[in-house]
């Protein structure tokens, strides 16, 4: 027998953000008491974290493209209404009444460990003073994105799980250039933590009005404070549904700017939210309340992918992947296949006699950068200069955000999966070719430059047959 979280490794994350994933987790959510605020919350936990319904989504997704054969199928719940049809004959056993730990142990504990650090930042704090403007953060990335209000406002830090290094530098940082920064925590109670552990009957929806009513108190505490602008980039919070929405009630105008491509829970509160590009607005569009839509790239003509083209039609000087995330967020069809793309560059980068470079993520850690340098050949990658990898790069990209920076040096070639097409998003505008082709599309760059003052331009569609 095999738990259905074991199919997870075996599907792309992109998954999670497909309607059907959503609806699956709404109709779990609509199940419980929980309030209408405490449900959006619960359905953006169950979209990023519940990995027993991402499982039932990647085999309902697996037994679609015949990729996997299942003679039998026991549940401990009856099978939800929005899988049923595709799961209705394989079932075994069920039990008759529905789960109550759909986000499991591992959540919780998380959760146990988020709410002492979040109390912890409290107790360490400096004094709020009263202000109006504040900058919500966890890393550099938000006061860089909002850096017109950084000496207007206060910079709020909470913790920051993902990577309490980045987090640590950052803090030393802002005290090397005197700035200050004021430790800042979600107030949970202690009890709290203690409620999230012994929660037995009905431990999920214990944990999502524990989140909800501390996001709701911290909402509260920065209108006292006399918060009147609320500046962030988080939107990857399960509870900002909670918070911002708190925050406008009491007139609290919330910006928010998207910090990357990829997409979280669905449930989002903003005054003023500003996306990346249209496939990211039309995920959220369904589901949040967002009073001013800002389009960040689409809006950018400038950076258009096919005019990189008409610029660089020299033989490259360089090679560069640009890597995502994948090993610290747990997304293992990402990185296998980007292993696989990573070995065909750098076979590429020897053949054509050019420094292969690899532009890491910022929260990669230094031994996953040093292994992939060392068994591929390539070079870490600081920050996109010129003055690294020449006046004509070639960029290669599966997934990574950095393709909106990039593309300013040079073209971006998009490796597809046959399970996982980037222009679902990034947008159709992008040139998409197949690991097989690479090879072929880097070559006929090099001849485009060889036989100047041709225009050498992708055909989209090679390769994606």
């Amino acid at each position: 027998m095999v738990p259905v979280q074991a199919l997870i490794p075996q599907v792309p994350s992109t998954l999670r953000r497909s309607n059907e994933h959503v609806r699956l987790c709404e109709w779990v959510a609509n199940q419980t008491s929980l309030d209408n605020d405490e449900r959006r919350v619960y359905v953006n936990q169950l979209v990023v974290h519940s990995d027993f319904l991402f499982g039932l989504s990647a085999l309902v997704f697996l037994l679609k493209h015949q990729a996997i054969s299942v003679t039998r199928l026991n549940l401990p719940m009856p099978v939800p209404e929005p899988i049923r049809p595709e799961l209705s004959n394989l079932v075994g056993n069920t039990a008759n009444t529905q789960m109550a730990d759909y986000l499991g142990w591992k959540t919780r504990l998380k959760t146990f460990v988020k709410i002492l650090a979040h109390l912890s930042f409290r107790l360490l704090g400096r004094r709020m003073p009263r202000t109006e403007k504040v900058i919500r953060s966890y890393v550099e990335d938000s006061l860089k994105i909002h850096q017109e209000h950084v000496h207007h406002a206060a910079v709020l830090v909470y913790p920051f799980r993902t990577s309490v290094l980045r987090q640590y530098r950052f803090l030393a940082s802002q005290r090397a250039a005197r700035r200050i920064v004021h430790l800042m925590g979600i107030p949970y109670r202690w009890l709290d933590a203690v409620r999230i552990l012994l929660a037995v009957s009905v431990p999920d929806e214990t944990l999502i009005r524990i989140e909800t009513a501390a996001a709701k108190r911290h909402g509260d505490e920065l209108a006292a404070w006399g918060v009147r602008e609320v500046y962030s980039c988080s939107d990857s919070e399960t509870t900002g549904w909670a918070l911002n929405s708190r925050l406008g009630q009491h007139g609290v105008k919330t910006c928010n700017v998207v910090h990357g491509v990829g997409v979280y829970g669905p449930f989002l509160c903003f005054e003023q939210c500003s996306f990346l590009n249209q496939k990211q607005w039309d995920y959220y569009r369904p589901w949040s309340q967002v009073g001013h839509m800002i389009m960040l790239r689409d809006q950018e003509p400038q950076l258009d992918d096919r005019q990189c083209r008409q610029i660089s039609r020299k033989a490259p000087t360089a090679i560069v992947l640009l890597r995502g995330n994948w090993e610290n967020v747990r997304k293992n069809f990402e990185w296998r296949f980007e292993e696989e793309v990573l070995g065909v560059a750098d076979r590429v980068a020897r053949d054509l006699g050019v420094t292969f470079w690899i532009k890491f993520h910022p929260n990669a850690k230094k031994t996953i950068r040093r292994q992939l340098c060392a068994k591929y050949h390539a070079r870490d990658l600081p920050a996109l200069d010129s003055d690294q990898f020449g006046d004509h790069p070639v960029f290669i990209n599966t997934l990574s955000t950095v393709y909106y920076a990039a593309r300013k040096f040079g073209p971006v070639i998009f490796v597809q999966h046959p399970w996982q097409d980037p222009r679902e998003v990034f947008g159709d505008q992008i040139e998409v070719t197949t690991l097989n082709h690479l090879p072929e599309v880097i070559a006929e760059m090099i001849s485009a430059g060889e036989n100047e003052p041709a225009v050498h331009d992708i055909d989209p569609n090679r390769g994606t047959d």
